[in-house]
């Protein structure tokens, strides 16, 4: 038998282009006659072909037969081969008489049937092995040629149909260990990303890490073959008995148990981090054994660090892979549950694994953010945290503590929402009271929705309170209907403390928020209420909210904010400018600020500023001051001192005017302390710097 090497070119679906090589040909035995010309295909670094063509000469007529005109048809035929990829067979028929397309069509059948027969696991074959198996299948099937009951024998079988070409083409898989580096060792390395067993970028650096994570790989294989293995009966060897001399063994006599049982095979998957044809085309398909069961709480650690290390790269988790299948990992399994259509039960089952370790995962549409994380999106965070009244002050792009805080407080209010929710359907469910609340499962602190519960019943509550807004969180926070309950005097709760956050941000309530709506908080309202051009009834009815929670809410209008500079001993007054922005500076003021012993206190004060008397008596100092303005406790604006009430200033105060020369007060001239006392009204902004 003729047998030839042609170097070959091959393309997968990635493009891949494989230089040339001539290693040695793999020995290929086929018992089918004289005649076959066997070419097999190589690419460099592989020793088993990946294309095979089998031809066989097609028969000559001898000399006074007449003529025969051959009909040859091609049938191709395909099977899958690793993850999308297929192996692909033709086999070329060749009919020396005239057939019916009925003929043809039962011969394309036949072939069909036996082809799959012969390579049932073809993923597990080179192409010169499944060429070698078709062909003797063929082969075989020709041989047993047996007529109908007209006579007839079927197309595949008539002698003078022949087998004149059989061409196999097969994926390209070359064998990767440490020390490589390719586009193949980077695909390689996506996949093990993709599966949970690499951490990091793929560089195609075949390093010790990715040699680790292939040995994973071949330990996880190995602990399925050997459970396989297990599963199978121990069979009882058994044993004729030998016959005595001159004696002949009965054909019914029974036999003798052996002493020692057959041993079990050995998994077949080698842990030696060099990965072969056989186990890259197992990690490429579909049915790659990923799921050993469901993973939750108190699952195997090397299972659930897997898990981890994937939702870590998808963005559905923070933290590091630790084994432990807590809350943080819970949340993580839920939030992909959500983007990938699941149900949301926060298990790692089959479906939501088979999923997740697969190229269609998909991550989410919003980012994880947590502490030290800066950019527009954190912005976006905080002014939507200002806005629903979570957070105070100017978005700055920066996830810090006052970040977490209020991350915090809006995981507090939306994790007690979802246990009413939870509550009310767990109640309903085992027709409790709608009042009865429900004992949580979670380890976090309850909150008030979780005191006092049914101890018959248990929820576990999705949101965790840890300061990180991961995707899940941002889609509920900014959905548009995030709503609230009409609030009155004398209602406490989350909501009353997101209102007054609101209010103090909008500079119409001043101090702590502490959730209790009292005089202050109503009083608060109306005045939003009147500067909104709202109905002023000091309730935070749908209207009130949907405004003060809006995008255009109107902050208070105080006249002015005063900003005192102790490096220039100066008082600037600024007033509103066309967008109602307190950028106009309207009067400049030479003040005398604390001295070097006495300094006056830097920092921005609103919830204590405002007028107090008109002629104030420091009793320490025996000595008198106009137009006491209160900054914060002893500090305040004050005029130029006097001796007596009434009596003559004293020129050393005047003259101090523009230097460091009080108590920590901050003296002005009686014409600008008159001027701040009557125009600044109370909680009107003060910031020393």
């Amino acid at each position: 038998m003729k047998r030839r090497i042609t170097a070959f070119v091959v393309m997968l679906v990635a493009v891949l282009v494989v230089k040339l090589g001539m290693p040695v040909l793999a020995e290929m035995t086929l018992e089918t006659g004289e005649g076959l010309d066997v070419t097999l295909g190589y690419c460099e670094g592989r020793e088993a072909p990946v294309s095979a063509l089998i031809t066989k000469e097609l028969p000559t007529q001898a000399e006074g037969e007449a003529e025969v005109t051959w009909t040859s048809k091609e049938f191709p035929y395909t099977t899958p081969y690793g993850q999308s990829h297929v192996a692909r067979a033709v086999v070329t028929m060749a009919a020396g008489r005239e057939a019916s397309g009925d003929e043809w069509q039962q011969l394309s059948d036949d072939l069909a049937d036996i082809i799959s027969r012969a390579i049932p696991n073809a993923e597990r074959l080179d192409a010169g092995e499944m060429a070698e198996k078709i062909w003797r299948a063929i082969d075989s099937v020709r041989r047993d040629a047996k007529p109908d009951e007209t006579g007839k024998v079927p197309l595949l079988n008539d002698p003078k149909v022949v087998l004149s070409k059989l061409s196999i083409e097969a994926p390209y898989y070359p064998t990767l260990r440490r020390g490589d580096k390719s586009d193949e060792v980077k695909t390689l390395q996506q996949k093990l990303i993709e599966l949970g067993y690499l951490v990091g970028a793929a560089d195609g650096q075949f390093g010790a890490m990715t040699e680790t994570a292939v040995m994973d790989v071949e330990k996880a294989l190995r602990s399925i073959e050997q459970a396989a293995i297990d599963a199978l009966p121990t069979p009882t060897p058994v044993q004729v008995p030998t016959p005595a001399p001159g004696e002949t063994l009965s054909a019914t006599a029974a036999p003798e148990p052996a002493g020692e049982p057959a041993p079990k095979p050995e998994p077949a998957t080698a842990v030696d981090g060099v990965v072969d044809l056989a186990l890259q085309i197992r990690l490429n398909s579909d049915e790659f054994p990923l799921v050993a069961g469901d993973l939750a709480k108190g699952s195997d650690a090397q299972a659930v660090t897997r898990l981890q290390r994937r939702l870590l790269q998808l963005g559905c988790l923070t933290g590091a892979a630790d084994g432990d299948y807590g809350a943080n990992t819970r949340r993580g399994v839920t939030i992909f549950q959500h983007y990938n259509g699941l149900e949301e039960t926060g298990v790692a089952d089959e479906a939501t694994q088979r999923r997740i370790f697969s190229s269609a995962a998909q991550a989410p549409a919003n980012p994880l953010l947590t502490e030290g994380v800066e950019g527009e999106e954190v912005k976006k965070l905080q002014t939507r945290l200002i806005g629903l009244g979570f957070m105070k002050g100017t978005p700055d792009g920066s996830y810090g503590n006052a970040t977490v805080a209020a991350v915090k407080e809006m995981q507090t209010y939306l994790r007690e929402k979802e246990i009413a929710r939870l509550t009310a359907a767990a109640n309903a469910d085992h027709g409790a009271p709608e009042d009865t609340e429900v004992q949580p499962g979670a380890t976090a602190a309850p909150t008030d929705a979780e005191a006092n519960v049914d101890e018959n019943v248990n929820i576990t509550p999705t949101i965790e309170v840890n300061g990180v807004a991961d995707p899940l969180l941002l889609d509920t926070f900014y959905a548009n209907d995030f709503e609230t309950s009409a609030l009155k005097n004398g209602d406490e709760n989350l909501d009353v403390k997101r209102v007054q956050k609101r209010l103090n941000h909008l500079e119409y309530l001043y101090g702590t928020a502490d959730g209790a709506f009292g005089d202050a908080t109503e009083t608060a309202v109306r005045d939003f209420q009147k500067r909104n051009s709202l109905p002023q009834d000091g309730i935070a009815g749908q209207a009130t909210l949907d405004k003060l929670f809006g995008d255009f809410a109107l902050k208070a209008l105080k006249p002015y904010v005063l900003k005192v500079s102790i490096d220039k001993q100066r008082v600037y007054a600024y007033g509103l400018d066309a967008n109602n922005e307190h950028t106009e500076l309207v009067r400049t003021m030479k003040c005398s600020t604390g001295s070097v012993g006495t300094p006056t206190p830097k920092g921005t004060y609103q919830a204590t500023t405002g007028p107090g008397a008109r002629w104030h008596y420091f009793k320490k100092f025996t000595c008198w001051a106009q137009y006491a303005y209160y900054i914060e406790g002893d500090y305040m604006f004050h005029s130029v001192l006097y001796g007596s009430k009434g009596g003559p200033v004293t020129s050393s105060s005047v003259r101090n005017l523009g230097s460091r020369a009080s108590h920590g007060c901050v003296r002005l001239t009686v014409e600008d302390a008159k001027w701040l006392y009557t125009n600044c009204p109370p909680n009107t902004k003060v910031i020393i710097y």
